[in-house]
């Protein structure tokens, strides 16, 4: 019986959780103290209580990297995990209720944006002129990585569809046939569509006209046969999936051929910043050597940052004012201007330029 007793305590999340909670303590070297505190919370099932605890230690300052690591997980084991009880109520309308926030504070920055561009068209000095000259070589840097225009050739062969839902597609159905079946593009982006399909071969014979066997490659034909499978959206769906304890995170999920098109030009944007900036991003040995000297410390150490809800604060006039106008026309035009949320019933413009789950979102940060 005994056997059985304890198989069905196990069992139970939250005892399997203490248990967990117990042996990071122990494998941490937490101290007898904190560990009490820890456990007594969990046994307690007051996890409010214990998300407390673990932001506040996450806040702390402490003397060396080590110590940092060891709290530092002990915390990101606590506020990481979807405790009991919490509903999805809960969890979601802290994620909408940031979402707002966020966008809130994009239409301030592009009112900001705004004013600048037309104190600058008036000749009126309304910003400071040190402040301004900065934002300038700002904007001259990212015009010697990007150049005048982006190369569409490029981005067409870059280009492929994300692992992930589309605005019609989810659960099972996110596969690559279904996506190609949705045909689900922004109606701006519908000319770089029709240009991305045709210089895929394998896509291209899907929208010609096949006579024994032999395709018809009429350009014209062509493009007024994609013009009419397309399905137009306007708008990007919010989700929400799980983040932390205390709430989700919202992304927007794109049509199935607006995401192909962002992911070509987010692809060409990491290849541009590898070969002209000599940033790769998909090598972090350079990072890592970095945060690691910044951890020895020293009289003027190296330090890193963590931008909190870094794509939701880039405001649309920002992208304006910084990047060059035909790369911001064409990213533009291949962003859904408007989200929808069916769980909030609300459908509104965006003020931000990029939402989490844009397929050029990092990118764009950068």
């Amino acid at each position: 019986m005994k056997p059985k007793a304890q198989e069905y305590r196990l069992n139970k999340p939250e005892v399997v959780y203490y248990h967990l909670l117990s042996a990071a303590c122990r494998d941490l070297q937490v101290d007898q103290n904190t560990t009490n505190l820890v456990l007594g919370l969990a046994r307690a099932r007051d996890w409010k209580a214990l998300i407390r605890f673990a932001k506040n230690v996450s806040s702390q300052m402490y003397g060396d990297s080590s110590e940092h690591f060891r709290w530092a997980q002990l915390s990101s084991l606590i506020v990481k995990v979807p405790f009991p009880g919490v509903g999805k109520n809960v969890l979601r309308d802290a994620a909408w209720t940031k979402f707002l926030q966020a966008e809130h504070s994009c239409k301030r920055t592009n009112q900001r944006f705004l004013a600048l561009e037309r104190a600058t068209t008036l000749g009126a000095k309304r910003f400071p002129a040190a402040m301004y000259q900065r934002l300038l070589r700002a904007r001259e840097l990212i015009l010697r990585v990007l150049g005048e225009k982006p190369d569409l050739s490029q981005v067409y062969e870059l280009a492929r569809f994300g692992p992930g839902s589309t605005v019609d597609l989810g659960g099972d159905a996110t596969h690559l046939l279904r996506k190609v079946d949705a045909l689900t593009v922004v109606p701006s982006a519908a000319p770089y569509a029709v240009g991305l399909l045709w210089s895929h071969a394998q896509l291209r014979e899907q929208f010609c006209d096949t006579r024994g066997g032999v395709h018809c490659l009429d350009p014209e034909k062509f493009r007024v046969e994609v013009l009419r499978r397309l399905n137009y959206c306007d708008y990007n769906k919010i989700a929400f999936v799980p983040k932390n304890a205390e709430t989700d995170r919202t992304i927007g999920a794109e049509g199935a051929v607006t995401g192909l098109i962002q992911l070509g030009f987010g692809n060409l944007i990491a290849q541009l910043l590898k070969t002209v900036a000599r940033i790769d991003l998909t090598d972090q040995t350079r990072n890592q050597a970095l945060a690691r000297a910044g951890s020895q410390g020293g009289h003027d150490p190296i330090v890193t940052i963590d931008l909190k809800g870094a794509s939701d604060s880039l405001a649309r006039l920002v992208v304006k004012f910084f990047l060059p106008g035909r790369w911001h026309d064409a990213l533009a035009a291949c962003r859904s201007p408007e989200y929808l949320c069916k769980v909030k019933g609300v459908r509104a413009r965006y003020e931000k330029f990029t939402s989490m789950g844009m397929a050029s979102a990092s990118r764009s940060k950068l």
